[in-house]
């Protein structure tokens, strides 16, 4: 039996020789891997290279697509929005994700590499209307980008097949999103509320005001 200092020594060397973040070891899944490790045939031996990134890597993708099916079904039923951001990443490729997200939960769907183009409204206006697509335009409540001139026009572009363009700061959309947690409310026992109040403007674009309110009681503080 191996000392227990042994077996870190060799988790550390694994993680530093292959570059691999310490916080993989806040992971859940890494708790998982070697639960499930021990409880495994005794001699067990991880599987090759060739296996993982050909037949179970394709297992595990019908095992996440399958998990993920669920949260699917509710789009018939509770409509879905599609929240989208882009980033310049750590090698300075810039980059736009989509997100399907809805009260049930969100799903990261993709995220494409926008070198070489340049990101016009119009640009924007195709890659959006191509996860509308993608999802079922009949599903499709609203997108949500930032406030940038971009994104503006991208926004009158899939205005034009009727879908609710919600502008929001980017900072206010991190904010939406911890609102949505439960534990959020829970913790700080009041509810917040999101009021979309409806102003006119020049032009096709709709816009929204959104303001959070509070709703503090005097047992509250």
């Amino acid at each position: 039996m191996i000392e227990r200092d042994a077996v870190d020594m060799a988790i550390m060397r694994c993680l530093c020789a292959n570059g691999i973040p310490f916080n993989v070891l806040r992971s859940p899944q890494w708790s998982e891997m070697v639960a499930a490790i021990n409880k495994g045939p005794k001699g067990y031996k991880s599987p090759s290279s060739e296996k993982a990134r050909t037949s179970l890597l394709d297992a595990c993708k019908r095992n996440v697509e399958q998990d993920l099916g669920a949260l699917k079904n509710t789009w018939h039923t509770h409509g879905v929005s599609i929240v989208s951001d882009g980033w310049t990443n750590m090698k300075n490729k810039p980059l736009i994700n989509v997100i399907a997200s809805n009260s049930r939960g969100s799903m990261f769907l993709y995220a494409d590499d926008f070198s070489g183009i340049e990101k016009t409204g119009e640009a924007i206006a195709d890659y959006l209307l191509k996860a509308i697509e993608d999802i079922g335009a009949s599903m499709v409540m609203q997108v949500v980008t930032d406030n940038a001139s971009n994104c503006k026009a991208a926004g009158r572009e899939i205005e034009k097949v009727r879908i609710c363009h919600l502008l929001l700061f980017i900072s206010l959309l991190l904010l939406l999103l911890v609102i949505q947690i439960q534990s959020f409310r829970v913790l700080f026992r009041h509810s917040v509320f999101i009021n979309l109040k409806h102003y006119f403007s020049l032009g096709a674009q709709t816009h929204f005001l959104v303001t959070l309110r509070s709703a503090y009681s005097e047992s509250d503080i």
